[in-house]
């Protein structure tokens, strides 16, 4: 009955055996076995699990089936109460087939552990839901992982960045890093560069060198030298989670926006970060620009781009209609400036000129009728 069982739902004969000789299941009557499997099973289905899910976790874990069906529920649940999506149980499950033995105390033991090498609690919980392996680290091991990274050149508020950031790491040792920052030396970049990207970008750590070598090839056919490219990736290293298909979207609709294709280049070249901003969004600080006569703004210095349209706009209107002053590309930079210097020197917090002046792109264009 067992065993048909087994081959039925998927499982291989091997695994029937491996079963009914495995530690506390050779303690159960076949028949006690079989219907613990069963109920097992038929639970973590109405739950969303797949044949497939439950045999992987049975093989990697097979006193799963040594748990009541009440402890598999309940610790569903603890997870689901911990901000869990069922989706998110289920990976971490999979990633760790153990967690259904652990208890909630265990749990909890872990979590403060995690914590107390500086996170937040809620940080922690986010992070697990990434990464559950996670709680089969032991404290030990993380200060450990911390120390490692501190040896690398980081500060240990930078370390517990990237952790937070990229909790998957805690899963690689120290060789691997090392190793990563030597093999992505070979492409072209500077070690301590190379520190800056993974502070910037913790995940570049997860993409491989076999990826990274395609996303630099598909950025020469873009028209970008090699050492354009490593320019603008040691800049800007999210670049490398972008698509070849996004990238050379985003590069076409900056384009219909009215800019020539040299020029978004020449853009992207000195502020790729552009290509992380939506198409709605730099189409209006292109228009903007343009509305105001300051279209070379956007050649000259491209990282004034990264200043919103709403506070550009804002001031733009304080000096034109508080100050009677023209900004030209001459004085540009007064939209520009700190906004430390900018309060000092006018007396208006960010907040209070925001809400004065509310972008109305249609005013402007009116205005200078």
């Amino acid at each position: 009955m067992l065993k048909g069982y087994l081959l039925s739902f998927g499982f291989t004969e091997e695994d029937y055996f491996t079963f009914i000789n495995y530690n506390k299941l050779r303690e159960y009557k076949k028949e006690t076995l079989y219907r613990k499997t069963k109920e097992i099973n038929e639970c973590l289905l109405s739950y969303g699990y797949t044949n497939y899910d439950i045999i992987y976790m049975a093989r990697i874990n097979p006193l799963l089936y040594s748990l009541s069906v009440e402890k598999i529920t309940s610790r569903i649940n603890d997870f689901i109460r911990y901000g869990y999506k069922m989706k998110e149980v289920i990976r971490a499950t999979k990633q760790i087939p153990r967690l259904f033995n652990y208890n909630i105390d265990l749990i909890e033991r872990k979590i403060n552990n995690i914590c107390s090498i500086g996170f937040k609690r809620e940080e922690v919980l986010k992070m697990l839901r990434s990464f559950s392996s996670l709680l089969s680290i032991g404290e030990g091991t993380l200060n450990t992982k911390l120390d490692e990274f501190c040896s690398l050149g980081f500060t240990r508020e930078e370390a517990l960045k990237i952790f937070k950031a990229f909790p998957s790491v805690l899963g690689h040792t120290k060789e691997y890093i090392v190793n990563r920052i030597d093999i992505t030396s070979k492409l072209g970049y500077k070690k301590d560069n190379i520190i800056k990207m993974i502070k910037k970008t913790p995940n570049i750590l997860g993409i491989s060198l076999q990826s990274m070598k395609e996303k630099l090839e598909d950025l020469c056919d873009l028209g970008f030298s090699y050492s354009e490219v490593i320019n603008m990736t040691t800049n800007h290293p999210t670049l490398f989670n972008y698509t070849f298909t996004y990238i050379k979207d985003k590069i076409n609709d900056i384009v219909s926006l009215g800019l020539t294709m040299e020029e978004v280049k020449h853009i992207i070249k000195v502020f790729p970060s552009i290509l992380g901003l939506s198409i709605e969004n730099i189409k209006e600080k292109v228009e903007f620009y343009d509305s105001i006569g300051l279209h070379d703004i956007m050649i000259i210095n491209p990282k004034k781009l990264m200043q919103s349209v709403n506070l550009s706009y804002a001031r733009y209107m304080f000096f034109k209609e508080e100050l009677n002053q023209e900004i030209t590309m001459n004085n540009y930079l007064k939209l520009f400036m700190s906004q430390e210097r900018f309060e000092s020197s006018f007396g208006y917090t960010k907040e209070e000129l925001l809400s004065k002046y509310l972008f109305d792109l249609e005013k402007v264009k009116e205005l200078k009728k």
